[in-house]
């Protein structure tokens, strides 16, 4: 008689823990870091606050806008964190020109990007 209660405890363990995955799905987050930078963005689309939208208004952003804008700007602090050392540390270079060739699909030299990043490095608008 004790057996169907350990069965519908079970199936309530298993309901929640799938409740908790789904939720986790729509509110979740991930980072990058490069050095002493890392900048984090939101995986789902949502309405922000930001001055890349058209208005002071809040506005609708994509969760790929958010990560691409995430990204521009950690590789501006990494590569001024870079410039400032000269580039000398190789590992930081590689995760720099690593970051934009995922973003872009174009390789490009540290120098290059670092020194011109705003002809390479743009935020995009929301809404």
């Amino acid at each position: 008689m004790k057996r169907p209660q350990v069965k519908y405890i079970a199936l309530l363990i298993i309901i929640i823990f799938l409740l908790l995955f789904g939720l986790a799905q729509f509110v979740g987050s991930s980072c990058s870091a490069i050095g002493g930078c890392k900048q984090c963005w939101d995986t789902v689309s949502r309405d922000v606050y930001s001055d890349l939208c058209p208005s002071s208004d809040p506005c609708w952003a994509e969760a790929h806008e958010m990560q691409h804008n995430a990204l521009v700007d950690l590789l501006l602090c990494a590569c001024k964190n870079a410039k400032a050392s000269d580039y000398s540390d190789e590992n930081i270079n590689k995760q720099i020109t690593d970051v934009y060739k995922v973003m872009s699909g174009y390789d490009i030299q540290i120098q290059e990007l670092c020194d011109s990043p705003s002809l390479y490095l743009t935020k995009w608008s929301y809404g």
